[in-house]
């Protein structure tokens, strides 16, 4: 399963607000297909497996996206389903993305939303949720979004089926309809660190950070994985203006791509990583 997810990255990596925000989000309600969801890619459809399909049980409009595990006689597993957008073009700081499902959870199954905006090629904001909630009736969901850069041009939003931690299970399946932006950031924009760097990297028993702080600030750091879950955080850490280190431990992780983020009041980072 661990060799599965990492080739899905490989293959991937002053209106009103819901009036602006389903013009930013191309068919945000599934109701176009062209084998997958125009706008939207199924990376496992080259491999001749298509577990996202479209259903007439829609929370909004005519069909919603049908998400299910699957057999893979390639993987001697069932895999999990998942779904990439396209580029989505933005121009603000959205609070959430908010949207509906209902569905069927099978063991440590989960639904999980990733979100990842960049400016200009940084990353400048990320949101994550997830749930094995069982439900039959159509359910609120709203994924948070944490900003470390500036305003981002564009989001990418990854719908992912299956289980965190290991193998699918038979049986698992999800609706998903009508995602939407909302609200606008009061945070502002925070000020990335100077002179960062990240050693070793790859890392094995540990990584080092270090970076420098304009101002005094109180940074809390999370190590994420792929599918945008933490992994390891640490408390709220007073640095004050100056050259730092903070140190994680990483023998502990499974080998592959990570994303150390570092956030306070007034300055932040985000830090790509490998673990071997």
């Amino acid at each position: 399963m661990k060799n599965f997810v990492h080739l899905l990255f490989g293959l991937l990596f002053t209106a009103s607000t819901s009036a602006f925000a389903q013009d930013m989000i191309p068919n945000h309600s599934f109701e176009q297909w062209d084998g997958a969801p125009v706008n939207w890619v199924n990376p496992l459809l080259f491999a001749g497996i298509n577990n996202i399909v479209q259903s007439t049980d829609a929370q909004s409009g005519d069909l919603s996206a049908r998400f299910f595990t699957m057999w893979s006689d390639n993987t001697s597993e069932f895999v999990p389903a998942t779904l990439n957008s396209l580029p989505a073009p933005v121009t603000e700081m959205h609070t959430t993305l908010n949207g509906w499902y209902k569905g069927v959870s099978v063991g440590d199954d989960v639904l999980a939303i990733n979100i990842l905006l960049y400016n200009d090629g940084s990353i400048s904001g990320t949101g994550y949720f997830s749930t094995g909630e069982t439900t039959s009736d159509w359910t609120t969901f709203s994924v948070p979004i944490t900003y470390i850069g500036s305003t981002p041009t564009e989001a990418y939003i990854y719908i992912i089926v299956g289980s965190e931690s290991g193998d699918a299970h038979e049986g698992t399946e999800y609706l998903v309809d009508n995602l939407t932006w909302d609200g606008a950031s009061a945070i502002g924009d925070r000020q990335l660190v100077s002179e960062l760097t990240a050693t070793p990297n790859p890392a094995t028993d540990h990584i080092n950070l270090q970076f420098t702080l304009p101002g005094a600030d109180q940074l809390t750091f999370e190590l994420i994985n792929r599918q945008g879950a933490v992994q390891k955080f640490s408390s709220p850490t007073h640095f004050t203006a100056g050259q730092h280190t903070h140190q994680f431990q990483t023998a502990d992780l499974a080998s592959g791509m990570y994303m150390i983020r570092a956030q306070g009041s007034k300055y932040g980072f985000v830090q790509k990583i490998m673990v071997r």
